[in-house]
């Protein structure tokens, strides 16, 4: 019995911690932070006045920036949400020479993409290998009693 209790436990061991679960439940499992979530903090400074009022508990910081509104004015374009441009970051926007980018390139991508997405064939079509490959392809319809004959004599 002895010798049946200590594989046992060694087994059951092995699988409960390759549960998901149960490394979740022992803080075994890692969890990593979201990095486009990551908020910066603006710098502490002192307020030149000291006749201000003191801040509401539960209101939010007036200096502090929305993390998904710095995101949609870095994707739009918005400058008022993000920062203003380094000359490094001018200097790279003037290389690529984005003052000769066309405006109208999003629409044309969607545009081109309807198209290419209309003239695909549906992912099943391959794997439907009983299917005909030319449905528009149509034929005679064989008599067997006549092809029996005409093969036979």
């Amino acid at each position: 019995m002895r010798k049946i209790v200590m594989p046992v436990l060694t087994g059951l061991a092995l699988l409960t911690a390759g549960c998901e679960s149960t490394r979740q439940a022992l803080g075994l499992k890692r969890t990593q932070s979201d990095e486009f979530q990551v908020a910066d903090r603006q710098p502490l400074s002192v307020p030149p006045n000291y006749n201000l009022r003191p801040p509401m508990p539960n209101a939010p910081a007036a200096a502090e920036v929305d993390p998904s509104a710095k995101a949609k004015g870095a994707l739009l374009g918005d400058q008022e949400a993000g920062a203003i441009n380094s000359v490094a970051e001018k200097n790279l926007l003037d290389q690529a020479s984005i003052q000769k980018a066309d405006p109208t390139i999003r629409s044309q991508l969607a545009q081109d993409e309807s198209v290419s997405k209309s003239s695909e064939k549906a992912p099943g079509e391959a794997l439907a290998f009983w299917k005909d490959k030319d449905e528009k392809k149509s034929g005679d319809v064989i008599d067997p009693v006549a092809e029996n004959k005409r093969h036979n004599g």
